[in-house]
């Protein structure tokens, strides 16, 4: 069953509009999700430091470094979530693929890109469904019905696959919330305990009502910030390494020796394909797209009009 979204077939009628909508609801829950670890920070915390500021318990200095922060964290996580929804993750196009490809250079293919990769017999990759050879790393998605370039998983929460072209996207939006949340939790803390004189976390003295919501927005955004810091480090670290959640399963199912031969030479490319050829801080930090030259990298060593076939 192939799940609905931007990318695919737009709806032609008002059902086809309204199931669309629907398959973005489980987008609209993370966004709830973040919200409320955001909203608390805006709505109980922000006024009390401010209230502390004009008494002079607290500066306006830090006051506004806090609220700078909160919204850089903010656009960072949003951002790179609508983006990592709204870019195709990159499928892959059925010319020239309908074609065998070349095999580690051995043999000739009307198909100029190359592969390295096999299957289990020992054969070029093939899929059934969409009646084309694979590239590299490429495997088949059952919920969008396509096969996608460097695919890492299909997620629910963006309505949309994590491939080649929005894995950037997907992994800076995981990496910012527990940025954002060990924020809140730090500073509320902080001003808690050395800004606000009507607050004492430790004595848990004070307006009740304002220790339930300052305690509440803390353990709130402690479990969203290490929640996320553990499932973004692993997926930095496969990212780093030049893995997939797919090859990481193909690997476990084909033994250390054939997984080690599949997994030859191919972080470097993982890395092009995933950052671009331009890997300066400031476009690794930032949601700026990849920047590919298609130089010296299997599959891209054809000339330049073809090379644009494998990018679609």
């Amino acid at each position: 069953m192939c799940m609905r979204n931007v990318h695919m077939r737009r709806p032609t009628n008002s059902c086809g509009w309204a199931g669309l909508f629907c398959s973005y609801v489980t987008c609209l829950i993370a966004a709830g999700l973040v919200a409320a670890n955001v909203i608390p920070y805006h709505i109980f915390f922000l006024p009390l430091l401010k209230a502390a500021c004009l008494t002079g318990n607290a500066s306006f200095t830090y006051y506004y470094y806090c609220i700078a922060m909160m919204l850089f964290a903010e656009v960072m996580v949003y951002g790179n979530f609508l983006l990592a929804i709204f870019t195709a993750p990159g499928y892959v196009p059925h010319e020239p693929w309908s074609r065998p490809p070349v095999f580690d250079g051995k043999e000739y293919s009307d198909n100029p890109f190359e592969v390295r990769q096999l299957d289990r017999q020992n054969k070029l990759r093939y899929c059934s469904l969409c009646e084309q050879f694979k590239p590299d790393n490429a495997h088949h998605c059952t919920m969008c019905g396509r096969c996608i370039y460097r695919m890492d998983h299909h997620c629910p929460w963006i309505n949309n696959c994590v491939g080649r072209n929005n894995t950037k996207y997907f992994l800076l939006f995981v990496s910012y919330i527990p940025l954002g949340a060990f924020h809140i939790v730090l500073t509320t803390f902080f001003s808690a305990q050395f800004q606000l004189p009507s607050i004492n976390l430790f004595a848990l003295e004070g307006d009740p009502v304002q220790l339930l919501q300052l305690c509440f927005s803390m353990v709130f955004s402690l479990v969203m910030g290490f929640a996320f810091c553990a499932f973004a480090s692993n997926f930095v670290w496969m990212a780093y390494r030049g893995e997939t959640s797919m090859s990481r399963s193909i690997a476990a199912k084909l033994g250390p020796e054939r997984a080690a031969e599949m997994n030859r030479l191919v972080r470097e490319e993982q890395l092009y394909e995933v950052f671009g050829a331009d890997r300066r801080w400031w476009r690794l930090a930032f949601p700026f797209p990849p920047v590919r030259d298609h130089r010296g990298l299997p599959g891209y060593t054809v000339a330049a009009t073809s090379a644009l076939l494998h990018t679609v």
